[in-house]
């Protein structure tokens, strides 16, 4: 089938993605590599001086932490690994070179990037009677005390009980 040109995707990283040069120009490179509902494609992100920022950028949609890539070891062995399978939305834009048309990738962003604060304030306002409020997630909310486990080996007594 493949993918269509001017169509917002929500895909997932597939394995392969890796360090690469241009063929052309030798400009180094981390190739992205997509799969969605109409098939694989690939997103470049430049690694030259020009585009740093842009990077920087992309590599924070892709979910890494800009301090690990300072290491060659980690843009080698690991960060093909960490992005493998994440979720990610991309969109496609068709480009034409000695008239010939392909279908690109020109930008990726994270899954549901849309301003959630502002939907779950909506949401809540729909349901608290015009009242909204922001809680912590459960995981940051404290745990309760554990509570001490039945003893069974207690003898039941059920004088309360008539039969």
């Amino acid at each position: 089938m493949g993918i269509k040109a001017d169509k917002v995707y929500q895909g997932r990283i597939r394995g392969g993605s890796r360090l690469m040069e241009s063929a052309a120009r030798k400009t180094p490179g981390f190739q992205v590599m997509l799969s969605c509902e109409d098939g694989d494609s690939d997103f470049i992100i430049w690694l030259t001086p020009k585009n740093k920022e842009k990077a920087l950028r992309d590599f924070e949609t892709l979910g890494v932490d800009p301090a690990r890539l300072g290491s060659q070891s980690y843009f080698l062995y690991e960060l093909p690994l960490e992005i493998d399978g994440n979720e990610i939305t991309f969109g496609t834009k068709a480009e034409e070179y000695n008239g010939n048309f392909t279908t690109k990738v020109a930008w990726i962003g994270k899954v549901g990037a849309g301003d959630e604060k502002a939907l779950a304030a909506s949401a809540a306002a729909l349901f608290g009677n015009g009242r909204s409020s922001v809680s912590a997630p459960a995981s940051s909310r404290p745990t309760p005390p554990p509570q001490p486990a039945p003893d069974f080996a207690q003898e039941e007594v059920d004088d309360d009980i008539h039969f």
